[in-house]
């Protein structure tokens, strides 16, 4: 009985022919076991991820560890200029300059104000993570924080330039649209440029970031709040700005993520 692989093999007396069959023989098995070995493969690469210690993975990997730092860091920044308000409503100088004075004779910042001026910034982050979706779905991570960023870069002229309690809601409203780019984006760059042992440590990382961005608050506002000048919240003001242009600068020689690649 004849072989059926056989009847199609080429003729013995051409070599030429018998090569050329068994080359393509070769790749075809070879095509064929490809993708069960790079499964296999992907499952063992997989599985030593999970394995290794967390020191392990950051010694490993350790641009995937600095470039998901650096896009936590606009977490700081964010944070900086959340709490910023929040510490301006309490300083003498402040309060001389936007309040009223009370039965006592004493400056304060109306509550309904205090209340705007503290939601102002939270309810345009609403509206930048509700945007960041779709943005960072046509230009990627990256382009999308720098962006913000940029934003963020102009809106701080708002703020700083503010003569008035309402202007001061609408560039904490606006500054909070970058913010909400930064709080969708932050998290999801980090959790998808590391490795799979370090994903949580990255995105846990944020929460610390924050109380980091708190602490700087507390610290300027505690240097500048003697002052008697407008300088006392106009510095703590201006500093917002050490942030965005370097991180930006950081954020372009950045990788994007594999994901939205």
């Amino acid at each position: 009985m004849s072989n059926p692989v056989d009847s199609k093999s080429p003729r013995d007396d051409d070599p030429s022919k018998v090569e050329t069959y068994v080359a393509d023989h070769v790749a075809d098995i070879d095509e064929k076991m490809k993708p069960s070995q790079m499964k296999v493969d992907a499952m063992e690469a997989e599985q030593a991820e999970q394995n290794m210690g967390v020191l392990e993975a950051v010694k490993l990997y350790p641009m995937a560890s600095l470039w998901a730092f650096i896009m936590s860091t606009t977490i700081i920044m964010e944070s900086y200029c959340v709490f910023l308000m929040g510490a301006f409503v309490a300083m003498d100088q402040f309060k001389k300059e936007y309040g009223v004075r009370d039965s006592k004779g004493k400056d304060q910042i109306e509550a309904s104000w205090q209340s705007a001026l503290q939601v102002g910034g939270p309810l345009g982050a609403i509206i930048g993570v509700c945007i960041a979706g779709p943005i960072t779905s046509r230009i990627g991570y990256r382009w999308a924080t720098i962006g913000g960023l940029m934003l963020l870069n102009a809106f701080i002229f708002v703020f700083y330039f503010a003569n008035s309690l309402a202007v001061m809601f609408v560039s904490q409203l606006l500054e909070g649209v970058p913010w909400g780019i930064f709080i969708a984006n932050a998290p999801a760059y980090c959790s998808e440029i590391v490795p799979m042992r370090l994903r949580a440590p990255a995105t846990q990382m944020l929460q610390m970031f924050w109380a980091i961005g708190a602490i700087i608050v507390g610290s300027v506002c505690y240097v500048y709040e003697a002052k008697a000048d407008s300088s006392a919240y106009r510095v703590p003001i201006a500093l917002q700005w050490m942030f965005p242009t370097p991180l930006a600068i950081l954020l372009y020689i950045a990788p994007e993520s594999p994901w939205w690649l």
